[in-house]
């Protein structure tokens, strides 16, 4: 029996228009994505929030990076509601400011979370929250916490991966 597979620096052939339609979410210029962008700061990343905000039915997103916190403040003050959702990658958990989302609700006392600007907001309880995407699926997050301050809701990257 002879077995033959690909030699180690055979590629496969990809079709070039494919590639051209990659766009770069970071310069949106053609051909490559932001992982690979030149004009990134790469090292920089410890001082930015990766946010994708969800507008109408969460089918439709945008990414950008953001590290001046009263500017993110603005932007979110004047473009988002209470009912849209930002992934936050500083966020340790899931926090929405409205009640009536929640399911499996329990009142807590005592609670409070920091945010960025190094405000204190209180936190009124802990639940479970069900997002329902265009494409049908159904996200439930669990242990959200009320936080009725926030001017919108609030995804935690961290508490996604888990």
């Amino acid at each position: 029996m002879h077995v033959r597979g690909r030699e180690n620096n055979s590629r496969r052939h990809r079709s070039k228009s494919r590639s051209n339609s990659r766009r770069c979410y970071y310069c949106h210029e053609p051909g490559h994505f932001i992982k690979d962008c030149p004009k990134s700061r790469k090292n920089e990343h410890s001082e930015h929030a990766n946010l994708t905000t969800c507008v109408d039915d969460l089918g439709d997103v945008f990414m950008t990076n953001l590290c001046d916190y009263d500017y993110l403040s603005s932007v979110i003050s004047d473009s988002l509601g209470k009912s849209d959702w930002v992934v936050d990658s500083g966020c340790s958990f899931h926090m929405s400011p409205l009640k009536n989302v929640f399911s499996n609700y329990r009142e807590i006392e005592h609670g409070f979370v920091s945010l960025a600007n190094e405000k204190k907001c209180n936190v009124l309880g802990i639940g479970d929250v069900c997002l329902r995407f265009s494409s049908g699926y159904v996200l439930t997050l669990k242990n959200v916490r009320h936080v009725p301050e926030l001017c919108c809701n609030l995804l935690s990257c961290a508490s996604l991966e888990n």
